[in-house]
């Protein structure tokens, strides 16, 4: 299973710990309050049934308490098959942000030059949108952070709905889009992408919630939601397609002898830090087109090429921004990505089985990875 390493979850337990007293200090909360919220920010999403057995105080309190932390705007809930559940998202939410299952990181401001300077990422979507929007296009792009693909894709398309659900970004990204030569054409919500009604259907959907493996963002619910809601039958999405690759590895968690085994993204480490020891096995592929599932769950087979000490996987996505163009990873647009699992040890020609678990969206800590 991944995450192993009992330093780990001490570490994750100290940090939900952290911000529960966070709260407290600055709320006053304390007794019942107290209890409720740790308790959701630990098994978060949970229903009230949960939060009962395992405060352990009757449902009228749970209640009260429930009421009290949902008008603190410390807590939010949402309906799944008739049950109320609640949860807490305190690492990513922000005020105006309406926090729900998939919620997918936030890409705070600051960090959105960055995504401007990653060639590999601009070059590759305005030669995607240059080709594929046309004069008289009406088109979408969901997540649209800083305008930037909206104003490429205005440069032909009739109509543009730029949909942002950061406030911050939306009212900043407001005002490139008011100073371009395109703001006339290009219409900003501030408003979650998965709950917006058009009056006219999108004939190109852009959505750039991408990220590796679909493990962190929201790609795959937003465009399910435009697939079904807001495109045309016969739309074009960019990207196009999603692949991903697994591959078994032997990575270095080493550090000034202590073994710290933590995932990463490849391209934001500092130093040569993995040997391989299968191909890549490709293990999944989406098309944007359609409706896809949420969630993954199977076998992944690798033949080992060389004899050696596996301790994680490598999962690279290769992503079809359009009919025959594919963008490798980069630091800005998914870079490879280390995955922690338990040890063992690979000869060449044996086949290792990966079992592997993957909730589009709902983050890292929800992977579940093992090979044997």
């Amino acid at each position: 299973m991944f995450f192993e390493d009992p330093h780990v979850t001490e570490s994750g337990e100290s940090y939900k710990n952290n911000i529960v007293t966070f709260f407290s200090s600055l709320l006053g909360l304390d007794g019942l309050d107290y209890k409720v919220l740790k308790q959701i920010i630990s098994d978060s999403p949970v229903t009230k049934k949960e939060l009962i057995r395992n405060v352990c105080v009757g449902e009228g309190e749970i209640e009260r308490s429930l009421k009290d932390l949902t008008e603190k705007k410390l807590i939010d809930s949402f309906v799944k098959n008739g049950v109320e559940l609640f949860f807490v998202n305190s690492s990513q939410s922000r005020p105006g942000i309406k926090n729900r299952v998939f919620n997918g990181p936030n890409i705070p401001l600051i960090q959105h030059f960055d995504l401007l300077c990653d060639e590999n990422r601009m070059k590759s979507f305005f030669e995607a949108i240059d080709a594929v929007v046309k004069p008289g296009d009406v088109v979408l792009d969901l997540g649209s952070g800083s305008g930037i693909l909206s104003m490429l894709a205005a440069r032909k398309a009739r109509k543009v709905i730029a949909v942002e659900l950061d406030p911050q970004i939306a009212e900043t990204s407001r005002i490139f889009i008011k100073n371009s030569d395109y703001g006339d054409k290009i219409t900003l919500l501030n408003a979650d992408a998965r709950d917006i009604k058009l009056n006219e259907k999108a004939d190109v959907v852009i959505c750039e919630m991408l990220d590796t493996g679909l493990i962190e963002e929201s790609q795959v619910e937003v465009m399910n939601y435009a697939v079904e809601n807001l495109a045309k039958n016969d739309f074009i999405p960019i990207p196009l397609k999603a692949k991903s690759y697994l591959q078994l590895i032997q990575a270095n968690f080493s550090f000034y002898g202590e073994m710290i085994s933590l995932p990463y993204f490849e391209d934001k480490n500092t130093r040569e830090n993995y040997e391989a020891l299968s191909d890549p096995v490709e293990y999944d592929n989406l098309d944007f087109r359609y409706t896809n599932g949420t969630s993954i769950n199977k076998e992944v087979f690798m033949r080992a090429n060389k004899n050696g000490n596996f301790n994680a996987v490598r999962i690279t996505t290769v992503i079809e921004l359009m009919e025959g163009m594919e963008v490798f990873g980069s630091p800005w647009l998914n870079p490879p990505l280390i995955i922690p699992v338990r040890p063992g040890v690979a000869k060449v020609n044996d086949t290792m089985k990966a079992r592997i678990e993957i909730n589009y969206g709902q983050g890292v800590e929800k992977l579940k990875m093992e090979v044997v």
